[in-house]
């Protein structure tokens, strides 16, 4: 009695496994240990048996196999049926540049039939397609799979698993969720690679520099190394046994070095044979710059070199500031602008005697006065209240040739006035009016900021039509006047010939009006004055006036209007200068300043009235100072000389620290930087406070905390991204005790030729795969046919419950016969 239930329910679980021929797949196994909870009915059966009870034979039978299939429902089997037709197998080929001349290998054998080519590297793409191959990113490809898994019987991977990313174990484990067959072939003949493993550079003392190269081959060959007047020798190399090479070479204190080190030979991978490596000055140097015989400083704290505009492509990082002296913003051309920004976001020094360019609104994203402490900013202070009114008579209707092909006269004059976004700031208005007949206003932006997409459409419906009446759109322009808060100011592009109106009447609207006058008329240049009416207005209202036979050019013309209705940035007079902190310069007079803001970032510590006239800011890793004089006013005064000193030694770059020594190296996507701490007498210096600032890509620095790892030894790893240049370690006071950046300068995906065995076991353990060869694929082809996962909790459930009622109801129904007899 007892062991027959137990039979049969160990021949139904047989059966129901036994029934489909491919393997069975438990998520959940530990559940099957619920199957000791067979012994539960037959226990209850022999007490109630002993109490004298009869219990049906077919009601154990059914809960004993309804315990069996409630057990195997929770550990979630799943079954694999037969491949159909249409399953395919997804082929994924690795084509990064570190398989170069391996893509071409043993072909697959023709059992994985049909199937899917796709290639991988930066990103994935169907096989005959061009992607990136600077990388080896695979977690797409894995995605890829994983999203097609219903359609597949396999996958095949064909790669050298020197992968750069990091979500391809995600990526990879998502997959073996899917079930799906994954075989890894690994791409291991690669060709002859001789790289540069390390390349580095440090002062041991005085200008004695340590060179250190490393050099590794993946086979046994000989090559020659260089580096340029210090070291030319053929060396042999066995396989993955590294040459490490020491060399020292002399470099001035007072200046910086850079050294190459290159490999010579026929390999495969030119990428990695080429590097870097460099020192910085230890005698600290200022650079001056300004026009020939301009500045002679007395005295900066360090010695200074003279340097005229010409003379300034010489590298700057021998330099541990930059006195910049320029009142104009034009002494350096745009390129050497931009490498002084540069050089002070990677942790050099700029003071700015004068500003940056300031010609137009434009100029404030200079890449100087990004640099800069203070930004030139004389528009805010006047904003413009501007009205353009055009001629669109039928003579505007005629074509001329410009350097973009035939144009309209009045498509030309609405180009230039769409030039005017670029000079225009948030605080300034526009309206533009068109005249022939009458007058009417196409456009206004009201009390707020411009809308040129706006403009540009209502000034595309113009048609040029009829005669030349400038009354009307003087009339128009008169009735609104500027708020007492901007400068009103009235361009007008006409022909010079109008129709005749009242100049005096005119004139005496605009002045009530408070509107300023400039003219832009086209006809011939002529010196001797017409008696058209324009001309006789200009006269009443000294008002600037071009006469210009064709309009190409407009758009210059129309910027010197507004600049000469702003006036310039910089203002003469006699000015006191007040000090937030204490100051040599507090309460000194200076006749000339450039009116200037500063970055929301910056200390201002010099003013003149409501303006900024000196401030200081970090810029990235470096440090910037801005003194907004004009004219060289007060240059050669003793106070002028401290205050210029002073700012010198705070943006100057530090000296470096000789009791420190660092290195960064890349692992995968990350930098990790070690720092090494030693006192003069040997001893490591423990329990700092020490931090890696980096600059990141908008131009903030970013700053990461090290961790001591042993005795005088701090570590750091952030990713790979984050190191634009170079970077800074500075301890607790902000000082910077060692710089340095990353040693290699060819891409990672050349880091390592050849199959990479760890990530090939680590892809195979995460996708539930295996590392195969070219000639095992046939096999797994046969006994690998799958298409789809079938799961059977649910069917399993279902019996149980089924196999519950009806061991109810019989119950139910013996129990009721017996009441009855």
């Amino acid at each position: 009695m007892i062991v027959a239930p137990l039979g049969v329910c160990y021949g139904l679980m047989m059966l129901s496994m036994c029934y489909i021929p491919l393997a069975m797949v438990f998520a959940q196994p530990f559940w099957l240990v619920g199957m000791g909870a067979l012994c539960a009915p037959i226990l209850l059966v022999c007490v109630a048996r002993r109490r004298g009870r009869q219990v049906a034979r077919l009601s154990v039978i059914l809960q004993c196999a309804a315990i069996v299939l409630l057990v195997g429902a929770l550990a979630g089997p799943s079954v694999w049926l037969p491949q159909g037709a249409r399953a395919k197998w997804l082929v994924l080929n690795d084509v990064s540049a570190s398989t170069r001349t391996q893509q071409s290998g043993d072909s697959l054998p023709p059992e994985i039939t049909p199937r899917l080519d796709y290639i991988f590297a930066r990103g994935v793409a169907p096989a005959g397609r061009e992607i990136g191959a600077d990388q080896t990113d695979l977690a797409d490809a894995l995605r890829l799979a994983g999203a097609q898994a219903g359609e597949l019987a396999g996958v095949i991977i064909r790669t050298d698993g020197n992968f750069t990313g990091d979500y391809w174990p995600a990526a990879a484990a998502s997959l073996a969720r899917d079930g799906l067959p994954v075989a890894i072939v690994p791409l291991n003949r690669p060709p002859l690679d001789v790289r540069i493993a390390e390349f580095t550079a440090r002062r041991v003392g005085g200008r004695k520099v340590r060179l250190r190269l490393s050099v590794v081959s993946n086979a046994i060959t000989e090559s020659l190394v260089e580096i340029p007047g210090l070291l030319k020798r053929e060396i042999k190399f066995l396989p993955h046994e590294p040459v490490t090479i020491s060399i020292d070479a002399e470099v001035p204190e007072d200046r910086g070095a850079t050294f190459t080190a290159s490999l010579g030979g026929d390999d495969a991978f030119s990428e990695n044979d080429r590097s870097t490596a460099g020192v910085g000055p230890v005698l600290r140097r200022v650079a001056v710059i300004g026009s020939p015989g301009k500045y002679k400083p007395a005295t900066l704290g360090m010695p200074a070199d003279i340097l005229t505009p010409e003379q300034f492509d010489s590298p700057l990082d021998n330099y541990a500031a930059v006195l910049l002296i320029d009142d104009t913003g034009g002494l350096l051309s745009p390129g050497q602008r931009k490498n002084v920004a540069g050089y002070v976001r990677s942790g050099g020094g700029l003071v700015l005697l004068g500003a940056g360019p300031h010609q137009s609104p434009g100029d404030r994203d200079d890449p100087l006065n990004q640099a800069a402490a203070l930004v030139p900013n004389p528009y805010d202070r006047k904003p413009i209240e501007l009205t353009v009114a055009l001629d669109a008579s039928g003579s505007m209707g005629q074509t001329a040739q410009t350097a973009s092909g035939e144009l309209m006269k009045f498509d030309q004059a609405a180009q230039a006035v769409l030039t005017l976004k670029r000079h225009l700031t948030d605080r300034d208005t526009l309206r533009v009016i068109v005249f022939s007949d009458r007058a009417r206003e196409v456009y206004s932006s009201g009390a707020g900021r411009p809308d040129f997409a706006k403009l540009a459409a209502a000034m595309g419906d113009v048609k040029p039509t009829g005669a030349t009446n400038v009354f009307p759109a003087l009339e128009l322009a008169s009735k609104i006047s500027p708020s007492p808060k901007r400068h009103g100011l009235l361009i007008i592009v006409s022909d010079l010939q109008t129709e005749k109106f009242d100049p005096p009447r005119a004139a005496e609207m605009l002045k009530k009006a408070t509107l300023d006058l400039a003219i832009v008329a086209i006809a011939a240049p002529s010196e001797a004055p017409s008696t058209e009416p324009l001309e006789t207005l200009k006269t009443l209202l000294d008002a600037p006036l071009e006469k210009r036979d064709q309009l190409s050019g407009l758009a210059r013309i129309f910027v010197r209007f507004l600049g000469d209705a702003r006036g310039g940035a910089i203002r003469r007079g006699q000015f006191t200068i007040r000090a937030k902190d204490a100051s040599p310069l507090a309460g000194k007079s200076t006749g000339a300043y450039i009116v200037s803001a500063p970055h929301d970032d910056a200390d201002v510590m010099l003013e003149i009235g409501d303006d900024a006239l000196a401030a200081r800011r970090r810029v990235g890793l470096g440090r910037s100072v801005s003194i907004a004089l004009a004219g060289g006013d007060l240059l050669g005064d003793a106070d002028m000389e401290s205050v210029l000193a002073s700012s010198v030694k705070w943006a100057a770059r530090t000296a470096p620290d000789l009791r420190f020594d660092g290195r960064v190296e890349r692992t995968g996507s990350d930098a990790i930087v070690s720092v090494t701490a030693i006192d003069s007498g040997g001893a490591p210096i423990n329990m700092l406070k020490l931090f890696v600032r980096t600059l990141l890509s908008s131009g903030q620095a970013d700053t990461t905390a090290m961790q001591q790892t042993s005795p005088g030894r701090y570590a750091a790893k952030f990713p790979i991204e984050r190191l634009l240049s170079g970077l800074d370690v500075v301890d607790a006071a902000g000082r910077v005790v060692w710089r340095g950046g990353l040693r290699k300068t060819y891409p990672l995906e050349f880091d390592a030729i050849g199959p990479n065995n760890a990530n090939l076991q680590r892809l195979a353990s995460l996708t539930g795969g295996r590392v195969v060869s070219i000639d095992e694929l046939s096999e797994l082809a046969r006994n690998a046919k799958r298409a789809g996962r079938l799961e059977l909790w649910y069917w399993l459930a279902a019996l149980a419950l089924a196999m519950m009622l009806i061991d109810w109801i019989i119950s139910r129904t013996i129990r009721s016969a017996v009441s009855r007899t």
